[in-house]
C-alpha cells in the first residue's frame, strides 16, 4: 500500500493459507510486524510456526479464532525447541483496533504485513471486506 506514518504497509489479506503467509514473510528483509489469524480452513500451523521462528517478526498481532491457535502453536514449538517466542498482541475485533495495535507496536522503518494465513469469516464478511477495511484504515493514515 505504500509508506504511511513511517511504516511500510503491505496488504496480503488474500493470503488465506499458511504457505502464502510464509512466502510473504520470507520476502521481507527489514524488521516487521505480522498481522495473522481469522477463521479456520482446517490447515495446521506447524510449518507457519517454524517459519515464524526462523524469521521472527518484531511482534505478531493475532486476530480471530485461528489467531489464538497460531499463537499456541508458535509458543509450543518455541518451547519444545528451546527457542524464544516472539511477542504476541491480541489485535481486537475491528480493523481500527488492529491498525492501532500495529502502529503502537512498530517503529518508523518497520514493515507491517497483513497476511492472515486464514479465512476472513468471523470478524469480516469475506476476504474482500477484510482487504477493503485494511486498505481504507491504512489509507486514512495519509490524511
Amino acid at each position: 500500500l505504500g509508506q504511511f506514518d513511517g511504516r511500510i504497509w503491505i496488504d496480503d489479506s488474500y493470503a488465506t493459507a499458511p504457505s502464502a503467509t510464509i512466502a510473504a514473510m520470507q520476502s521481507i528483509s527489514n524488521p516487521f510486524i505480522l498481522i495473522v489469524g481469522g477463521s479456520s480452513k482446517g490447515y495446521g500451523f506447524l510449518d507457519l510456526a517454524e517459519a515464524i521462528l526462523d524469521h521472527p517478526p518484531r511482534v505478531i498481532i493475532h486476530i480471530g479464532q485461528t489467531g489464538h491457535e497460531i499463537k499456541a502453536v508458535v509458543e509450543n514449538f518455541a518451547r519444545k525447541n528451546q527457542l524464544p517466542a516472539p511477542q504476541f498482541i491480541d489485535g481486537g475485533e475491528t480493523m481500527p483496533e488492529i491498525i492501532q495495535h500495529a502502529l503502537k507496536s512498530s517503529n518508523a522503518g518497520d514493515t507491517i504485513l497483513f497476511s492472515p494465513a486464514s479465512a476472513s469469516f468471523g470478524l469480516f464478511n469475506n476476504a474482500r471486506d477484510r482487504a477493503e477495511q485494511f486498505v481504507r484504515q491504512v489509507s486514512a493514515l495519509k490524511n
